[in-house]
């Protein structure tokens, strides 16, 4: 279990699985027409290597990019001239203008050489990056494991079009002084916030209680779009870069300085569990796409939340075997849908998690600066299956992408929850 104390992420006992589309299908959404390259993305057993990235822009002409891997996945050996146990990264970059071709910078492998002595349960490292206020990037990165000659590709979006985002502020946690990479927080953890105008000044904070609600099924074309939400209470505080904070009540904390504007930096405390799921009450919530109406309802008012649950399951898989497969494979998909998605509400409430959840993390991925397209890739024929997100206009969200919802998505989407309810992880 996750202590406050200790943040690496302990998962639901669920093996990773590599998903296998075995029928073709037969309804297929229109592609979308970004130019960007298919990416493999949200396949947590795709990668030897599973590094975190952070953009702060410290200066008008610059922006740092942090990375952080844990030692766990770093191989270590004495095969060097001091004969300590060290590991070798190489990280590369190149600089895109948005999602053109243009590159506008580029760097050679950088080499950081690892003592195991000193590091503990992760290694963080820095790279700096020429930007300009008023401009968008796209940063490609190559990090590699010389030791074991692994590489792993990321894309990270520099935002400096904007004068005030998330990438303008950097969490250290207390104690420790370490870089928080994390969006969420629990409510006995202490961080200080820098600002890139680091000048001792006024601090705004406006918070939002936590969101209940899940979203509307794929095909539900009428769905209203959802409306800026107006905070619950907002204050003012004298900050500076020494100031202690700590996220006391579970909900969404922007931290923003300018009265006209609540552009700013996001962070949320979603639970003590959060992105877990260890309790019946964490197994419950996600059982609304799965459900009828009524069967949630008589799940929810069950004196015994966890034997009703088990009880859905066994009904669903037919036997033990089978239904602690599909326990281990909707909630293990549960834990990284909130790790990837998360923005003011947990991973698994958005869009993208909902997708997430039922159909599995997808084949690739075509993304632009303001839309995704899940591509699901029949595993016997050339043909595709799209989903389409765009990016949310609410800065409240920070970047969540919001599912473009059309009739052709029925079909799939019935036969993605008859599977499930019949005992079997849907496949196309």
């Amino acid at each position: 279990m996750k202590r406050i104390k200790n943040r690496n992420i302990v998962f639901v006992p669920v093996c990773l699985l590599v998903m296998l589309f075995a029928n073709a299908c037969n309804l297929l959404s229109p592609t979308t027409s970004n130019s960007g390259q298919p990416l493999v993305l949200y396949d947590p057993g795709a990668r030897g290597l599973h590094p975190d990235f952070k953009i702060f822009h410290n200066d008008v002409n610059q922006s740092t990019l942090y990375f952080r891997i844990f030692a766990t996945e770093l191989l270590f050996n004495q095969a060097n001239a001091e004969t300590r146990d060290q590991s070798r990264l190489t990280l590369m970059y190149k600089l895109f203008s948005s999602f053109s071709e243009q590159i506008i910078d580029h760097d050679d492998d950088k080499e950081f050489i690892i003592n195991k002595s000193e590091v503990a349960d992760y290694y963080t490292g820095t790279v700096k990056i020429p930007t300009e206020e008023g401009k968008t990037y796209l940063l490609e990165i190559i990090l590699t494991d010389q030791i074991r000659q692994i590489s792993v590709r990321s894309f990270v979006l520099v935002d400096r079009f904007n004068p005030n985002t998330q990438q303008n502020y950097l969490v250290l946690t207390y104690p420790g002084n370490n870089i928080g990479f994390e969006k969420f927080y629990y409510s006995q953890e202490s961080f200080r916030v820098m600002a890139s105008q680091s000048a001792d000044k006024q601090m705004r904070i406006a918070y939002y209680k936590p969101v209940d609600n899940i979203p509307a099924p794929p095909f539900v074309a009428d769905t209203p779009p959802e409306a800026p939400r107006e905070p619950d209470s907002v204050w003012t505080i004298e900050h500076n870069d020494q100031k202690l904070y700590r996220l006391e009540g579970k909900g969404v904390y922007v931290f923003y300085p300018d009265r006209q504007s609540m552009n700013g930096m996001y962070l949320s405390n979603l639970g003590e569990n959060f992105p877990q799921v260890n309790t019946a009450k964490d197994m419950l919530a996600p059982l609304q796409y799965l459900a009828t109406r009524d069967e949630f309802e008589e799940l929810r008012n069950d004196s015994d939340v966890k034997k009703s649950i088990d009880e859905f399951w066994l009904e669903r898989g037919g036997s033990f075997a089978t239904a602690k497969e599909l326990i281990r494979v909707y909630y293990n998909r549960v834990v990284f849908a909130n790790l990837y998605f998360s923005t003011d509400r947990d991973g698994w409430k958005t869009d993208r998690g909902m997708i997430y959840l039922l159909m599995g993390y997808p084949d690739e991925v075509i993304k632009s600066e303001t839309a995704e397209e899940w591509r699901y890739s029949s595993r016997n024929t050339s043909r595709k299956y799209s989903f389409e997100f765009e990016l949310s206009p609410h800065s409240l969200k920070a970047y969540e992408f919001v599912l473009r919802r059309t009739e052709i998505h029925r079909p799939v989407w019935n036969r993605a929850l008859q599977s499930w309810r019949e005992g079997r992880i849907f496949s196309l």
